[in-house]
């Protein structure tokens, strides 16, 4: 994308939009909500919800506590994607194990104006636009003891630490005080706004024994309230009360209906979008923003009886059970499908840069219009310390556009830097994409960011797991092909010191022994051969007169003369302290004359002898024998022939090397 047109597209505003976990129906509702209404917005948006799968699924399922590590890690990748604003659905972010403060939250981010979603902070450079959650949840204690009578209420809290958590047991604990009820230690019990508390609340009814009512902080809380009280024999709304908050879509179709606390999602969440728009437009309507909050009295509190049993009551009408079987039915079909996808990216000679190549077609063939993936520079492990880690620079790995396919490896990758991510997202017409995080186990890679509909949320989710588990295996394999390069590597150095001469750099014995058979093997049968023994003349004498470094010189300079001399790829090695080894073919009729190698071993040596300078002579005695191997080879015997050639040779060599 050239500068020019990137400048001209990017005037478009950017909101980003980050809620807790897309698995929780309320911040579901919130995304989905806020998304339908930038729909006739100029506005691109960015979607970030949380991903705590460990405590989805936290229901007698093992997961590697590493999940939770990496929740909060996510919604700091938005300084990548350069927004002019966000909103930010707090209350459904922190309720979470351990949660973050939203002072430390908020320095993580981007520098820009913030529309907080339920919570009352004050905020510089951000307005709040909640619910009224003090008198809702009042107005629900009160129905429990004025319109009952009830007295003994357990209170089913939120995180101590999240705003609306505290918010709300404030009204139960102001609410019981003002009716003079006293409020025992074991009256509160402490959630995490999910259903998976079930252990929590049998704890509560131990301690406290079965109460009148049990008011809950959230719908989903109340899931879990409904199955232990059930378990007890007990049925909410005749044998004991039972309220939430919220009003999630599922509650209403619980068996019995439960009462609970309404909040319009789409109401709150249009509010925040106007507030964005208005600060976006420059209208001057930038402004704090409550909303009211009604009780829902239904049969879970007592309030009317059934008119139809258990058995036969519907959870849900039948359309949406229609489109909810229809959703479920997707969802398998995509699962295969990332599962299938997962199967193709590994390849024998695996590649980082191929690994992304192969996985942008698979997401290609997905219908995926467009996705990238950006990698940390190493991968990083993250402990429980690190609640929001984020680096500092990406790496872009993977930029998938239609069938369009660019994949970079490990050091090619173009490098991202805050803000970078906006030429990679942006298009002519408005674009809707979410991030996910790319880990696995407490090993934290990067981020896979997609163009897609709030719909597919969770299926690109669930891929991402599946890219993350992946990743690992990936760098696995890189790390062994590494290994292995090493070892190859290494092997190959002990190999060459094993059968090289560390003087001259030729073969040694062993090695020159080694590489003649396999030479001699190497043509065809009746071919002739010259075994060859050499000898530098009078290295004792270059030794005595001018040292050790003058006879090493004279040894490797003898080496060049033979290796000179020697046809292309025959054998050359130093046998012996001034003895050398070396072996070539004369072919099938031996028409390659000894004499003439000979001669061009005395030529270089008397070129030496010329040129060189040195105060000695370079002389090489060769003795050669002539062979054609038979069915076996008995190579030492032939070079012992040569050896009695090099004896004889050595009579006519120089008495002195010392020049005058």
């Amino acid at each position: 994308m050239s500068s020019q047109t990137y400048d001209a597209i990017k005037r478009r505003p950017v909101v980003g939009v980050m809620t807790g976990s897309l698995h929780t129906e309320n911040s579901s509702k919130i995304g989905a909500a806020i998304s339908k209404s930038f729909k006739e917005e100029d506005v691109d948006v960015r979607l970030y919800q949380g991903l705590d799968a460990k405590r989805y699924l936290d229901a007698g399922v093992y997961l590697d506590k590493g999940f939770d590590y990496h929740y909060y890690s996510l919604f700091g990748y938005s300084k990548f994607d350069e927004p002019d604003i966000l909103i930010i659905s707090f209350g459904t972010i922190s309720a979470v194990v351990d949660p973050l403060s939203l002072e430390e939250f908020l320095s993580r981010l981007p520098d820009v104006p913030v529309v907080l979603m339920e919570d009352d902070t004050e905020i510089e450079n951000g307005i709040n636009v909640t619910i009224d959650n003090y008198q809702g949840m009042k107005a629900c204690i009160e129905h429990l003891l004025d319109v009952h009578g009830y007295r003994d209420i357990l209170f089913v809290s939120g995180p101590r630490a999240v705003p609306d958590a505290c918010i709300r047991l404030k009204a139960f604990q102001d609410c019981m005080i003002e009716h003079g009820i006293d409020i025992s230690q074991d009256s509160i019990v402490y959630g995490d706004f999910t259903e998976n508390i079930t252990h929590l609340i049998e704890e509560a009814l131990m301690a406290h024994g079965i109460p009148e009512a049990i008011a809950c902080a959230n719908d989903d809380m109340a899931k879990a309230v409904y199955r232990v009280v059930k378990a007890h024999g007990l049925t909410p709304g005749k044998d004991i009360a039972v309220t939430g908050f919220d009003n999630i879509p599922t509650s209403a179709y619980m068996k019995p209906p439960l009462s609970t606390v309404y909040q319009n999602f789409y109401d709150v969440s249009k509010m925040a979008v106007r507030k964005a728009l208005s600060y976006l437009q420059n209208d001057g309507e930038f402004t704090t923003c409550k909303l009211s909050a009604e009780f829902l009295p239904r049969e879970s509190c007592g309030c009317c009886e059934a008119d139809s049993t258990d058995e036969d009551q519907d959870e849900l009408p039948f359309s949406d059970k229609v489109e909810g079987q229809r959703i479920i039915d997707h969802l398998k079909v995509d699962n295969i499908l990332s599962s299938l996808l997962i199967r193709n990216l590994f390849t024998e000679e695996i590649t980082m840069s191929g690994f992304f190549e192969n996985l942008g077609r698979q997401i290609a063939l997905m219908n995926t219009r467009r996705s990238y993936i950006c990698l940390l520079g190493e991968p990083q492990k993250i402990d429980e310390h690190d609640k929001m880690f984020t680096p500092e620079t990406l790496y872009m790995h993977l930029y998938q556009d239609g069938v369009q396919i660019l994949s970079y490896g490990e050091d090619d990758a173009p490098v991202i830097y805050p803000g970078g991510l906006a030429k990679y997202s942006t298009r002519d017409e408005k674009v809707e994409m979410a991030t996910f995080l790319l880990f696995y186990g407490d090993i934290h890679y990067g981020i896979f960011c997609v163009e897609l509909d709030t719909s597919q949320m969770l299926f690109y989710y669930t891929l991402s797991l599946e890219i993350g588990s992946s990743l690992r295996y990936l760098y696995l394999a890189l790390d062994q092909k590494k290994t292995l390069q090493v070892l190859s590597e290494k092997n190959q150095i002990l190999d060459y010191t094993a059968s090289h001469d560390n003087l001259t750099g030729y073969l040694n014995r062993a090695g020159v022994m080694s590489d003649s058979f396999e030479y001699i093997h190497s043509f065809k049968k009746r071919t002739h051969f010259v075994a060859v023994m050499g000898d530098l003349d009078h290295l004792k004498q270059i030794n005595d007169t001018f040292g050790h470094d003058a006879g090493d010189d004279a040894i490797c300079t003898a080496a060049k003369a033979l290796a000179y001399a020697l046809p292309e790829g025959s054998p050359l090695g130093r046998t012996g302290g001034d003895e050398f080894t070396c072996l070539f073919s004369c072919g099938e009729d031996g028409t390659v004359e000894i004499e003439e190698f000979k001669k061009k071993v005395c030529n270089y040596c008397e070129k030496e002898n010329d040129e060189g300078g040195r105060p000695y002579y370079i002389g090489v005695s060769l003795g050669c024998y002539e062979f054609m191997p038979g069915e076996e080879i008995d190579l030492p015997a032939m070079l012992k022939l040569a050896d009695r050639e090099l004896y004889e040779a050595k009579k006519s060599r120089r008495e002195n090397v010392i020049r005058a």
